[in-house]
């Protein structure tokens, strides 16, 4: 909860007190964000990534901030390699930055 600011989108799952009519949250998740781009570099606990989202926007540098809370459900951090495409999700840290919940798919093809 201290890392909340005010600004921040939040998304809040809840469940109602048994009374007086309040709700309790159960979970809070904020500036959640899916990129989605080729790897152009990687560090050890952080890849760089040209981010391509579509909708005719400009290709953009970011870096994704890999940890052990990571998830991965496709590839493993081992398949982190320059070249390959990566679609993830994580916490918008801004400025170009995030850090990593859950890699959702990951070239693992060999690369070139």
């Amino acid at each position: 909860m201290h890392q909340l600011r005010l600004g921040d989108d939040v998304a809040v799952r809840y469940r109602a007190a048994a009374e007086g009519g309040e709700a309790i949250a159960t979970d809070i998740e904020a500036n959640v964000d899916k990129w989605e781009g080729t790897i152009t570099k990687v560090r050890p606990h952080s890849v760089q990534v040209d981010v391509d989202n579509g909708h005719d926007s400009p290709v953009w540098r970011a870096t994704i901030f890999i940890d052990g809370q990571t998830i991965f459900d496709a590839g493993t951090p081992k398949d982190l390699q320059a070249g390959r495409f990566l679609e993830v999700i994580g916490l918008d840290m801004k400025h170009r930055r995030m850090r990593a919940t859950r890699i959702l798919s990951l070239d693992t093809s060999p690369t070139q």
